[in-house]
């Protein structure tokens, strides 16, 4: 994932549309034989289509040339400009603006997410967005639940106070750096984790050497974490506010 480098870093209204099931649909629509394909089960349905296109190259170029064609025809009858597409991807499309049309072409579009808060990274690699009640995260490696929770709270601040804002980036850091080494704890295989400790790098613990000390916050290297998951988010909400 890469975002163009004129994209803002911070929009308030961003449009996620996709073509559902969509390889399964163009081989329906198209005559070919499914029946044994699942359409309920989407691993096992995916799966399939999988094993076809693999043994299959003429399919597999059909198919993909299909879907891009139906990606570029709805681009078309929307009028889009090359400043209202976020991102391009390969069966759906981030757009700053509403389609109009959605079932002018072979296949249907989908709206799957309308974005009221939607924060690109510095680096334009990634993205945490707010829908309804709904965080969506994209692009962040290693990501688990106990970071999640810092990437809410910073989509969770109030952006149209822009006199707070600053403050409660600063309550956001000043929380971070001050919890536990739970927080710090990156869940890998069974009963471990992985840890990054000062002068040494990633490490692999269990929770059993935590609890005896053999590992302790001081240990960790709580910078490397910021500026891995947080920094990124935050350096694009000061680039667009301040």
């Amino acid at each position: 994932m890469k975002f163009p480098l004129n994209s803002p870093l911070f929009l308030d209204e961003v449009y996620e549309y996709d073509i559902p099931q969509c390889h399964y649909n163009i081989l329906k629509i198209n005559g070919y034989d499914i029946s044994d394909i699942p359409f309920e089960d989407k691993f096992e349905r995916n799966k399939k289509i999988g094993l076809m296109m693999r043994s299959n190259p003429r399919l597999t170029k059909f198919l993909r040339e299909t879907t891009t064609s139906i990606i570029d025809g709805y681009i078309k009858v929307n009028e889009l400009k090359e400043s209202d597409i976020l991102l391009r991807q390969y069966d759906g499309i981030l757009v700053r603006k509403r389609f109009a049309l959605t079932d002018e072409m072979q296949l249907s579009l989908k709206l799957k997410h309308y974005y009221t808060k939607f924060i690109i990274s510095f680096d334009r690699n990634m993205y945490i967005a707010m829908s309804g009640g709904d965080v969506v995260i994209k692009g962040i490696p290693h990501l688990y639940p106990k970071m999640e929770k810092y990437l809410n709270k910073i989509l969770h601040i109030n952006f149209l106070n822009v006199n707070s804002i600053a403050t409660l980036l600063k309550k956001i850091k000043e929380e971070f750096y001050s919890s536990n080494i739970n927080l710090f704890m990156i869940p890998s295989i069974k009963d471990k984790y992985e840890v990054i400790l000062k002068n040494v790098g990633q490490v692999s613990i269990t929770e059993s050497a935590v609890k005896i000390g053999l590992v302790d916050l001081q240990m960790i290297d709580i910078d490397k974490y910021f500026e891995s998951y947080l920094v990124p988010f935050l350096r694009s909400i000061v680039f667009h506010f301040f």
